[in-house]
């Protein structure tokens, strides 16, 4: 659902200062214990973008997942309870950018297959499906399945491009294994061409919306 987050005072506070920390330069460091899950310098990218463009193949993006979804993602991890709180907190709180005035235009292609999965239980899944309607419906955001007959793009690493006023652009590739800055123009290219892809050939924004009301109500 959209709205205001709450959350216990101290995760907040915690959550608070960890996303304040000065960046030090590098595109990615190294985790530490307690420290979001998310790079800071991913989150620099998103503060600052003029435009996000963004495609994930297994799970909701994580600037659109409830809490609910977000909270099991990270409750399959190895992290304490306290440690998980903190990263669902921090997460949610990225997403205040999607609301606030003179917000980034952003675009995100969702693979069905991240619908279909089952993470947590149904009623998750019904929340999360409604929390994805919503935003799309209240044009924060563009929101597009790719539906499973499309399955050049089953099994593709998810990405983001992210696109400033004054800079050039950048793609931010992520797998198992980590994720990585590219800002190389010829690589930049390649991804440009991948989105237009997936422009080509996901759902429209209005049939994407019919479709998470059915999940929803489902």
């Amino acid at each position: 659902m959209t709205g205001t987050t709450r959350y216990e005072s101290a995760t907040g506070e915690r959550a608070g200062t960890l996303a304040a920390e000065p960046d030090t330069g590098f595109w990615l460091r190294a985790g530490v214990p307690g420290s979001p899950a998310t790079p800071r310098s991913v989150v620099a990218a998103e503060t600052t973008a003029r435009s996000i463009s963004s495609y994930e193949p297994l799970v909701i993006p994580g600037l659109l997942q409830s809490a609910a979804y977000a909270r099991e993602l990270f409750r399959c991890s190895l992290f304490t309870p306290e440690q998980q709180e903190v990263r669902v907190a921090y997460r949610l709180s990225r997403q205040e950018l999607l609301h606030k005035s003179g917000r980034p235009h952003a675009e995100f292609f969702v693979h069905e297959r991240a619908l279909r999965n089952m993470v947590g239980d149904s009623r998750v899944m019904q929340e999360q499906s409604m929390h994805l309607f919503l935003a799309a419906a209240h044009g924060e955001c563009v929101v597009r399945v790719v539906p499973r007959a499309v399955r050049s793009f089953a099994v593709m690493d998810s990405f983001s491009l992210y696109e400033y006023p004054a800079q050039p652009s950048a793609i931010y590739a992520e797998s198992m294994s980590g994720g990585v800055f590219v800002d190389e123009p010829h690589q930049v290219a390649l991804y440009r061409k991948v989105l237009e892809r997936l422009r080509d050939r996901a759902l429209s924004p209005e049939v994407t919306r019919t479709l998470l009301a059915r999940l929803a109500d489902a």
